[in-house]
């Protein structure tokens, strides 16, 4: 059976999933998860695709105007019972060959990026209470 919630007036609605890096190979693997289980799988990637449920934003390079946008694409399919982060960058390298600048990149790639897009979500009002959060994470050092 799938996963429904309950409106303040008794109506049933699919849970929503608000998925950044849907498009990804673990992204697509917690999409198809989701979308079984019954949920709304709303997905967010940095490049364009043709889909109704996908959303165009990458939290890190964006402008005032297309905040407003994606707020407004958020909000058209929320609010969202949960938040899964599945995007992001991985660069394995070791101590003996550390670079600032790519872990710089890789840091902006994942850890910026979550706090950017969850920073407009709560202030936006556009997750449910309680929302569950989930972060899978790619960064790697060996």
């Amino acid at each position: 059976m799938g996963n429904f919630a309950t409106s303040g007036k008794g109506v049933n609605y699919a849970s929503r999933l608000l998925l950044f890096g849907g498009t990804g190979s673990i992204g697509r693997a917690v999409n198809e998860y989701f979308e079984k289980q019954g949920w709304q799988v709303v997905i967010v990637s940095r490049q364009p695709i043709s889909n109704d449920n996908q959303i165009c934003w990458d939290p890190v390079a964006f402008t005032a105007i297309q905040e407003v946008n994606v707020v407004d694409a958020l909000r058209s399919q929320g609010p969202y019972e949960a938040v899964c982060w599945a995007q992001g960058m991985n660069y394995s390298d070791s101590l003996y060959n550390f670079r600032t600048d790519i872990h710089t990149t890789v840091y902006q790639a994942n850890v910026v990026y979550i706090l950017n897009s969850l920073h407009v979500l709560l202030t936006q009002q556009l997750l449910k209470k309680p929302a569950r959060l989930c972060i899978i994470t790619p960064i790697l050092l060996q």
